[in-house]
């Protein structure tokens, strides 16, 4: 699927109705880079709320373990990975691997799915409802700081208060 496909799918068919029209994603590669790496970034009401870059993904993690993707069964790849994704650093190529694996897995698994980028997508997700959301309300504090911006905007855009 193209990124077009992808964006109006994320944006028209599953975004939450309260949302749609105000939440924008980006994703683009910067054929200068490296292996085409590139930018993600999510707009809110004209303002861009969240932004990653492939420089953010690879700063301040061991840049070896994170940039030899081959061996991604190597536990301190897994743990460095981790660890980016949990600190809101992550490029397209991170981004499009969530959408796939949010794409193939149901709602609630998206929910609860270890990596951060696939809970954005789902709670922002029209297949969400105000009962589940009321039950994830406790799960916000621990949600990484980037993360949370996003459970704050559907919760509010659905009226629930935290």
């Amino acid at each position: 699927m193209t990124w077009s496909g992808v964006r109006k799918r994320l944006e028209e068919d599953l975004l939450a109705e309260c949302l749609r029209g105000r939440i924008q994603y980006f994703c683009t590669s910067y054929s200068k880079y490296f292996d085409h790496n590139g930018r993600v970034a999510v707009r809110f009401d004209g303002r861009e709320i969240f932004k990653s870059d492939y420089s953010d993904f690879y700063a301040g993690y061991d840049m070896h373990d994170i940039k030899l993707r081959k061996f991604k069964g190597n536990k301190r790849w897994k743990m460095a990975y981790n660890a980016a994704l949990h600190d809101g650093h992550f490029d397209q190529k991170c981004f499009y691997s969530a959408y796939r694996e949010f794409n193939i897995h149901s709602i609630s698994e998206s929910l609860n799915s270890e990596n951060a980028i696939v809970r954005m997508l789902a709670i922002l997700d029209r297949r969400v409802g105000k009962r589940q959301l009321l039950k994830l309300v406790d799960k916000v504090d621990k949600e990484p700081e980037w993360l949370r911006q996003f459970y704050i905007i559907r919760l509010e855009g659905e009226g629930i208060r935290l």
